[in-house]
């Protein structure tokens, strides 16, 4: 009973170090490519253009705002991603510690607000999200879980954070939430 309990120990630490790995190899790569940088990863926005009296097309402020926000151009359209619902979770964890080893701190604000600062609204203007990260943001700006729910931040320090995914119910506080500190 001993060696079967640890054998899954130590296949359960392989695979956090193997997903760790992976994160931060995205991560790197990202980083070392200036034009990958341009694009925030697969982002759920609307098509950005409205319809005025006239008949012209008027751009959507939202994104206008985003893109200000975070020094560059809006995402292309979202792209279908198969990526698990925890996998997107420590993506968006991975993020935000990534940006904490840069700046010494985590993001701080509301869930837009943080996602600004990790799509590039931060002093080195520097994108923390992967391309393929599976992390898409609405149009308030708001990062999404995999059920197109805005993910949950709470600051427990300026080290920790807990991020909350409202789960496959998309209703926060109840029992299928995915969380991590």
């Amino acid at each position: 009973m001993r060696k079967k309990d640890l054998a899954a120990a130590v296949l359960l630490v392989a695979v956090v170090a193997a997903l760790i790995y992976f994160a931060f190899s995205q991560f790197s790569r990202t980083a070392e490519n200036p034009a990958s940088r341009t694009s925030a990863g697969q982002m759920e926005y609307s098509s950005g253009t409205s319809t005025n009296s006239a008949g012209s097309a008027t751009a959507n402020s939202s994104q206008e705002k985003l893109a200000a926000n975070a020094g560059e151009l809006p995402p292309p359209p979202p792209v279908a991603t198969n990526i698990p619902p925890l996998i997107i979770l420590q993506n968006a964890r991975q993020a935000i510690i990534q940006y904490a080893q840069v700046y010494g701190g985590n993001p701080v604000g509301t869930n837009p607000e943080i996602t600004a600062a990790l799509l590039g609204d931060n002093p080195k203007h520097i994108n923390f999200i992967a391309s393929d990260a599976g992390l898409r943001v609405n149009a308030q700006g708001e990062m999404l879980d995999a059920w197109g729910t805005p993910l949950f931040f709470h600051q427990l320090s300026g080290h920790d954070m807990e991020i909350r995914s409202a789960g496959e119910d998309r209703q926060l506080w109840t029992v299928d939430d995915l969380i991590l500190h």
